[in-house]
């Protein structure tokens, strides 16, 4: 992360967008001193004339989108916010910073953006305020018990790509805004590192993420394989019971039929043949054996200390073995 090289001094140079902000501003005066003769209640309200009840508690959002800073102020503090943000805007371009206007995705309507190495950093300054109440003749009058009149506290956030990437200043505890640029600055400079930074640890984290939640899946797999084979177990000794009861129905069923003669016996013979012979081919201890013999040719030449095998075709699956926690 680079160190701050922080220039005070441009002489008279203003950046454009600040050149935007201070005219926005004189045109927000103008509209404020016409809001103002229209109040017929005005020589009644005990409060700053730079106050309107028609914006944001008492401050000014300055509008992105006619490329003007990202401040939220009145307009007694524009001026000094400005110098401010001049300062800072011209030293992030001397750094190599680009400065434009983009929509923000995470956010609505478009944000002035400063763009390096790929990365791009939000900043936002806002003044803060406080309620004063209402004498109950003027509040009968303006609708309002309290009105929202800005103070001194001031707050400069610094965003980047994250909630992780994210630093906030505030002139609060007798320690102004002004006292802490050099801070502010060094935050700028250090937000596209820190994204990329956050961006790997995040990538990491979703892989390590994915690779246990395989392992887990993989390992209820062999849960699941398990039970199948258990329950395969049950069928095999549900056929094998029910075969000795049928060899004991063919052995009684030959002793009867051994006195036909003729096309009779041929034919008793011939079906009693059939069922052993269908007896024999699915025969489940036999069959058994014959899938034990062949899972040495489908473990091949994988390592069996590493690796347990059972497959979906009721033979053998192979399946890692892994602690998830």
């Amino acid at each position: 992360m680079s160190e701050a090289s922080l220039v005070l001094d441009f002489g008279n140079k203003t950046h454009q967008i600040v050149k935007n902000t201070l005219k926005k501003a004189e045109l927000f005066r103008k509209e404020l001193k016409r809001d103002r003769q229209q109040l017929s209640y005005r020589k009644n309200l005990e409060i700053p004339e730079s106050w309107t009840p028609y914006q944001h508690y008492g401050r000014y959002v300055f509008p992105q989108h006619e490329e003007c800073l990202p401040i939220t102020v009145s307009l007694d503090a524009v001026e000094e916010v400005c110098k401010l943000m001049n300062i800072i805007l011209l030293n992030l371009e001397k750094d190599g910073f680009k400065i434009g206007f983009t929509e923000d995705k995470n956010r609505y309507g478009t944000k002035m953006a400063l763009l390096k190495d790929g990365e791009t950093v939000f900043i936002d300054m806002r003044q803060g305020y406080s309620w004063k109440k209402i004498e109950e003749e003027t509040a009968s009058l303006i609708y309002m018990r309290r009105i929202a009149i800005p103070n001194k506290n001031m707050t400069f956030m610094v965003n980047g790509s994250s909630y992780y990437t994210h630093h906030q200043f505030t002139s609060r505890h007798n320690k102004s805004i002004e006292s802490q640029l050099e801070k502010i600055y060094q935050a700028i400079l250090n937000s596209p590192s820190e994204q990329k930074i956050e961006k790997e640890r995040k990538d990491k984290q979703d892989r390590e993420y994915e690779e246990r939640s395989r392992i887990r899946s993989y390992n209820e797999s062999i849960i699941n394989s398990q039970n199948e084979q258990y329950q395969i177990a049950l069928q095999e000794s549900s056929v094998y019971q029910k075969h000795m009861r049928l060899n004991e129905y063919l052995k009684v069923l030959k002793e009867s039929v051994s006195a036909l003669e003729g096309k009779d016996k041929s034919y008793s013979d011939t079906w009693i043949q059939l069922i052993e012979k269908y007896i024999e081919n699915k025969n489940p201890i036999k069959n058994r054996i014959q899938y034990f013999k062949e899972i040495e040719k489908k473990m091949g030449e994988e390592d069996e200390d590493d690796y347990f095998y059972y497959e979906t075709d009721n033979l053998w699956c192979k399946t890692l073995i892994k602690d998830v926690t």
